[in-house]
């Protein structure tokens, strides 16, 4: 069964907010229940120029020594990718920060990015997910769908993303 056509628009309202404002945006899922947020968190690590805004917008929300899994999908390693050790550059700077930090280099299993994001997420009890939104054009994101398009939509968890 198809999901329900988004009527009300709460998609395109939130990326013109992510792409207009150059602050995060916070997504909270319609039957997301109040409770405090940032003491256990999935990073979504692909090692771009979003994810690491993603982070570090987040830190003011963290609480200290807050738990941090590193998560990467499929990473490769490699100089123009993830690195030698996908995940390892910035679990080491964020422990800088008094922040308790896990890697884990998640399989995606054959499931889309975003879906595989939430099942470990939800594995390992996070309150929250932080990324960095829209690395691929917006229109390849709707047309083939991608990380922020689903977790947008989607996720039972509130989400952080920067751009």
């Amino acid at each position: 069964m198809p999901a329900k056509p988004d009527r009300d628009h709460h998609g395109e309202i939130i990326e013109g907010a992510l792409f207009g404002a150059g602050r995060p945006v916070l997504v909270l899922p319609k039957k997301w229940k109040p409770a405090p947020l940032g003491k256990k968190v999935l990073l979504a690590w692909d090692a771009s120029r979003e994810a690491s805004r993603a982070i570090h917008d987040a830190l003011a929300m963290l609480s200290p020594g807050a738990e941090v899994c590193v998560v990467t999908v499929d990473a490769q390693i490699g100089p123009t990718q993830h690195g030698a050790s996908p995940g390892l550059d910035i679990s080491t700077h964020l422990a800088r920060h008094g922040l308790r930090i896990t890697v884990q280099n998640a399989d995606s299993l054959g499931k889309p990015v975003g879906e595989r994001l939430v099942d470990v997420a939800q594995g390992a009890d996070a309150d929250m997910i932080v990324m960095g939104g829209y690395r691929h054009p917006k229109l390849v994101q709707r047309v083939l769908g991608g990380p922020s398009h689903f977790l947008i939509s989607k996720s039972p968890l509130p989400v952080l993303l920067s751009h």
